[in-house]
């Protein structure tokens, strides 16, 4: 499908209706405003120099601090999917433009998070000492009075316990070790030398494993050191403790702070999108990006809010590169979100959000594999989408796993797949349920993997082949049809070939013959076709033969879908593992044992349905990214980004 037609705006309006026309643009959200370009410099420089405030970004910066800083006291957990799904808060539009000083509540956070900071890095300091003084714990001595002996020097240090007798032997005659403390690992210490050993003392230290420790210059012992570390550690705690009560008071301002933020956010978009026009005392130019359907509208849009405004639209210049609007039914927008992870693509290529959706929702749905969880995924997918204020992004992702799980539900049923329960083992009484589910299952692929195998390399062989076709059929689109056809028609015929011979190898002996041919015929396609713009008819040749061995990179991706069997069966396999540990707790003891049991189930399944979803989500991108868009896609457009309302924080639900 191809992406969305642009076109140039340009808007002329007098002086006096620039605000209307900003406030209409911004309303309706339809045109891209860019730096409006071919002004002559003495033109440009009499024009009326447009207002800029760069205190906005310190005050944002300001804000968006001081909100991060009550996220921590507020209680609230933002969950992984509210950080995918970027979940906003709903607020009014009376919310949005309310009064409020923000001020005073930034400056009392920037006060509390520096007194936070500071009491956090002393109470690590102090931490730091206490560990320090805590193995000498047992000496008796004045720290400060060791240091004054005038004939007797003191080390203390640390010694591995591996080697701590040896470093006890090699201690001179004039020296004596003190042992402080001990763990497995390590000796703590105090080697107390006669001043005329100091060489000698100093030699061994240095040749052994043996590390100072510089104990504190004060005139407790050890222990009273340390009871005086502990009560400046709780001081500290308790100051730590105050100040984190008045953060959580502070929260009650954090709402508003989002709103203020988002405010200030929209006034730098204006001022933004308004430095790029041109504005004289007479008149007001914007120029821009709109997509061709929405040109009507824009027109009708700007003519409400007043008559003093004229609209010249034109096609995009040659050199120009329009940004990209990626338009699809309802149905396919879901799958937009793979897409974009990739890449937009560019203005004249496709857009292959449709090619990708059936591929994505097999894919999906043979990596999950079970019904149950497809039936559990549709279930939380709907219920968020209605209890949740979500972005535009957030929604297609729900969106794309719901479908994701109506497709898990028929393979799983194809394959037996319900909350990993051995079908066989299901007891008598619930033998219609039974035959039913028997009856669903096609293929068992923990007992017998090899058609599900062969079903998933064909998908690869026919995703491969399908994105070759659609990169031949856009370069012959484009007007490149020799090269496309020389280029891309000998491989799709060799693939095709190949495939073709292994199948009929199999299944149709008859027909293993001709393909053999074909294979034969494809193979010399390739030699006389791929190294034609080689010079000489030697390189020429060569140069072909050497492209046979792309084939191995096609082989490569077609392995590749191999994962497919592997999720799949990862996921039965796991939940089999789930009912067996709790049918062995159940069956342990009466009534604690069936509780066990339940909490094994739920928390069991939840998890392997958590990660076994983002695992079909995360192999099945893959697999478009990398085994079929590199076929024909190339992407890297530019994305359309309309002036519009923007928020970081919440979503106006009642304008």
């Amino acid at each position: 499908m191809p992406v969305e037609k642009m076109k140039k705006v340009s808007i002329l309006s007098t002086a006096s209706s620039r605000e209307q026309v900003l406030s209409a643009l911004r309303d309706c959200g339809l045109m891209e405003v860019t730096e409006l370009g071919g002004i002559p410099d003495d033109i440009r420089a009499s024009a009326v120099p447009t207002s800029t405030s760069p205190e906005l970004k310190q005050q944002l910066a300001e804000l968006s601090s001081a909100i991060s800083f009550l996220d921590g006291f507020s209680g609230e957990k933002k969950s992984l999917l509210d950080s995918i799904v970027g979940y906003k808060i709903p607020v009014s539009e009376r919310d949005l433009s309310a009064d409020f000083d923000h001020k005073d509540v930034i400056m009392r956070c920037k006060t509390l998070m520096s007194e936070l900071a500071n009491l956090q890095s002393l109470t690590g300091r102090l931490k730091e000492e206490y560990e320090r003084v805590r193995p000498w714990r047992t000496l008796n001595v004045n720290l400060r009075e060791m240091r004054k002996l005038a004939w007797v020097r003191v080390a203390a240090g640390r010694i591995p316990a591996k080697s701590s007798a040896d470093f006890f032997d090699r201690l001179p005659s004039g020296a004596e070790a003190a042992i402080a403390s001990s763990t497995k690992t390590a000796v703590f210490v105090m080697v107390f030398y006669h001043v005329s050993e100091e060489d000698a003392v100093s030699s061994l230290i240095g040749s052994s494993d043996f590390e100072k420790i510089e104990l504190p210059d004060t005139e407790n012992t050890p222990r009273r050191e340390l009871e005086r570390i502990s009560a400046l550690i709780e001081k500290a705690q308790a100051e730590i403790d105050l100040i984190s009560d008045e953060s959580r008071k502070q929260t009650a301002h954090r709402l508003k702070l989002m709103c203020v933020y988002d405010s200030i956010l929209q006034r730098e978009k204006d001022l933004e999108a308004e430095s790029r026009g041109l504005r004289s005392p007479y008149l007001f130019a914007l120029e821009g990006w709109a997509t061709e359907s929405s040109l009507r509208k824009l027109r009708m849009e700007l003519s409400s809010v007043t008559s003093e405004v004229e609209v010249f639209v034109r096609d995009p210049g040659e050199k120009e590169a329009p940004p990209v609007v990626i338009k699809n039914p309802p149905y396919l927008r879901p799958f937009e979100t793979v897409t974009r992870i990739f890449g937009l693509p560019r203005y004249t290529e496709i857009d292959p959000t449709g090619v990708l959706s059936v591929f994505f929702l097999i894919f999906f749905g043979m990596c999950l594999s079970d019904a149950g969880y497809g039936i559990a995924m549709i279930l939380l997918s709907f219920y968020m989408l209605k209890k949740l204020q979500l972005s535009q992004g957030g929604k297609k992702l729900l969106q794309l796993l719901m479908a994701g799980g109506v497709v898990t539900i028929f393979i799983g049923a194809l394959t037996g797949g319900w909350f990993g329960i051995d079908l066989g083992s299901i007891p008598d009484r619930f033998a219609p349920v039974k035959n039913a589910l028997l009856w669903l299952r096609l293929v068992d692929p923990i007992k017998n993997p090899l058609p599900v195998l062969g079903i998933s390399l064909g998908l690869g062989v026919a995703q491969v082949l399908f994105g070759k076709t659609i990169n031949m059929a856009e370069r012959i689109k484009a007007g490149d049809g020799k090269d496309a056809f020389l280029d891309d028609a000998p491989w799709l015929l060799f693939l095709s070939s190949i495939v073709a011979l292994i199948v009929a190898s199999f299944a149709f002996q008859p027909l293993a013959a001709p393909a053999k041919w074909l294979v034969l015929f494809g193979a010399v396609s390739i030699v006389l076709t791929q190294g034609r713009r080689k010079k000489g008819i030697f390189m020429k040749l060569l140069s072909g033969v050497l492209s046979l061995y792309g084939v191995t990179s096609y082989m490569g991706d077609v392995l590749s879908y191999s994962r497919l069997l592997a999720l799949g069966m990862s996921t039965a396999i796991i939940g089999m593992v789930v009912n067996i540990l709790a049918g062995m707790a159940g069956s342990s003891m009466p009534v604690v044992g069936a509780l066990l049991m339940v909490a094994i189930l739920v928390i069991g399944h939840t998890f392997n349905l958590l990660v076994s979803a983002m695992g079909a989500f995360i192999h099945s991108t893959r697999l478009e990214l990398v085994e079929f868009f590199t076929k024909f896609f190339e992407g890297g457009g530019k994305e359309f980004k309309p002036y519009r309302r923007e928020s970081k924080y919440t979503l106006v639900v009642n304008r």
